[in-house]
């Protein structure tokens, strides 16, 4: 009854967290984005630092690169998406023409569109539903740019003295620093070399689709590069506006060999190249990884989703730390990650793996 009692309390803590989060979302979510931005910027200023760059130029430095990039980005997304807007009527109109070709084979071939009711579903009007949502999404994470802008500098000019201010916690055990600096840097090395990974799709497809001569190469690449930080879905989610540009401008066989680029292109980034550099231990299930785009977008939004990797990467390193927890941490991993520093492995039989040995017998 007493462990009844404490996972009943456990759950309803868990509920009254998230509520919060979800009703909270406004400012948590400029918060969380701007932990994640400073936790990959810091390393860039400890460089500078241990260069010997006084702590006011490098945050000078750092402060005005951080700027550059965001203006620009801002001011490529505000002027690709006017004229992607400005040209939906006419990519409307093109769909319409695509469609209506298709479905004049089809009869040919003796198929009954109407029987199937292909000419609801393949209806030009929910691209500009999509195209609207997905302004949306991207005019509320401008929006909210420059206050995450501030907040990572706060952030950063807070590092310098939040080390000794967590060292001088009461009660904070030598264990309980060596656990804390190893999730930092477990959380600093999944975002980096996620970072980098979206660099790296987002440079191929642009130029992969300015070689195909898509005018929204630059744009589609920002989408491709924000949502490789959600693995799998992401990916196909971001090569759905190349395709139906391609297909109303070009038609089915340039939109197939954009669709066979990408293809390669993520399927050789994810598979390939970033499990090379990915530590095994800070693997996730793909399960998981799709339950945790659903929940952290239920509660957080659409930037909930792109931040939705970190966060359950975050809670698995967090449940690691703690015996007690250690087994929702292995139920989290993909199964092949090699237990954490620290952790004490179980004896087993050499016969059967699967059997956990007394400690008096493996003595």
């Amino acid at each position: 009854m007493r462990r009844l009692e404490r996972l009943l309390l456990m759950a309803a803590a868990f509920v009254v967290v998230v509520a919060g989060l979800r009703a909270a979302s406004g400012i948590v979510i400029p918060f969380l984005t701007a932990v994640f931005v400073a936790t990959i910027a810091a390393p860039v200023y400890a460089g500078m630092r241990d260069r010997g760059i006084s702590a006011v130029t490098s945050m000078l430095v750092l402060m005005l690169a951080l700027a550059g990039v965001s203006f620009l980005v801002v001011n490529l997304i505000q002027g690709s998406m006017g004229e992607l807007t400005a040209s939906l009527p006419k990519y409307q109109s093109l769909l319409v023409e695509q469609r209506d070709g298709f479905l004049r084979w089809l009869a040919s071939k003796g198929v009954a569109p109407e029987s199937m009711a292909l000419e609801e579903h393949l209806d030009p009007r929910q691209l500009v539903r999509y195209v609207g949502t997905l302004a949306t999404a991207v005019s509320t994470m401008v929006g909210q740019g420059f206050l995450i802008l501030v907040i990572v500098v706060f952030i950063l000019l807070e590092i310098a003295l939040l080390p000794a201010k967590i060292r001088r916690l009461p009660g904070l055990t030598e264990n309980d620093w060596t656990t804390l600096n190893r999730m930092v840097q477990d959380v600093r090395h999944v975002m980096g070399i996620k970072t980098l990974m979206s660099l790296l799709t987002g440079g191929v497809v642009w130029l992969w689709l300015t070689m195909l001569g898509i005018k929204q190469a630059a744009l589609l690449a920002l989408l491709a590069f924000l949502l490789n930080y959600l693995p799998a879905i992401g990916s196909i989610i971001a090569s759905l506006p190349a395709l139906l540009l391609v297909l109303a401008e070009s038609g089915p066989g340039p939109a197939l060999v954009c669709g066979i680029g990408y293809l390669v292109i993520n399927i050789g980034i994810s598979n390939f190249v970033e499990p090379r550099f990915m530590g095994r231990r800070l693997k996730l299930s793909p399960l998981i990884v799709l339950i945790s785009i659903i929940f952290w977008g239920w509660v957080l939004g659409p930037l909930g989703m792109l931040l939705s990797v970190p966060l359950t990467a975050v809670v698995k390193l967090a449940l690691e730390s703690n015996p007690d927890t250690r087994w929702l941490a292995v139920l989290l991993g993909a199964g092949t990650e090699a237990p954490p520093p620290g952790a004490a492995a179980e004896p087993r039989d050499p016969k059967n793996p699967a059997k956990v040995l007394p400690t008096e017998e493996a003595h």
